[in-house]
């Protein structure tokens, strides 16, 4: 039996080199513009829908509400203030 080395000593035949087709040239990265396009105008205003309804929280809610808005604003207040003496000396 004759035995073929995995590796041969012959080279490798070569593919013959074929000039490249010349190629067109390149768009330019801009184009121009002739010109400016406009969006379509707005749209008028949609269907009507059904009339909805406010949370009825009566006159006791509202107050609430604007008690706690009065709270929250005086503690910022309060924080403001106590930022700004921070670093203060007294005398």
């Amino acid at each position: 039996m004759n035995k073929v080395s995995p590796t041969s000593d012959e080279p490798t035949p070569t593919t013959p080199a074929t000039p490249a087709a010349p190629t067109a040239p390149a768009a330019p990265a801009v184009a121009a513009i002739d010109e400016p396009d406009f969006a379509d105008p707005a749209a008028g205003p949609g269907p009507q829908g059904t009339e909805g309804t406010m949370a009825e929280t009566g006159g006791n809610g509202e107050r609430l509400w604007l008690l706690g808005a009065l709270a929250l604003a005086l503690a910022a207040t309060g924080a403001v203030a106590k930022a700004a003496m921070r670093g203060r000396r007294e005398g």
